[in-house]
C-alpha cells in the first residue's frame, strides 16, 4: 500500500505516515523517495494504537 492510501485509512496526514515509518513505529520500506506498506502490517499497527488509544485517560 502507498504512504496515501495508508493516511487516509489510519486518518491521519502522509506526513505523518512517513514519521512512523521513520521512526520504526509501522513497518514499511522505501522504494525510491517513496514509502510503501503490507497491509498485514497496516492491520497489525491500527489494532495496536486503538487499543493504546481506549485504553488511555487523560
Amino acid at each position: 500500500m502507498r504512504a496515501n492510501n495508508v493516511a487516509k485509512r489510519l486518518k491521519v496526514t502522509d506526513r505523518e505516515v512517513r514519521y512512523l515509518a521513520a521512526s520504526g513505529k509501522l513497518r514499511g520500506f522505501k522504494v525510491g523517495k517513496l514509502w510503501f506498506f503490507w497491509e498485514a502490517d497496516v492491520l497489525e499497527y491500527e489494532a495496536l494504537s486503538s487499543h493504546s488509544r481506549r485504553h488511555h485517560v487523560h
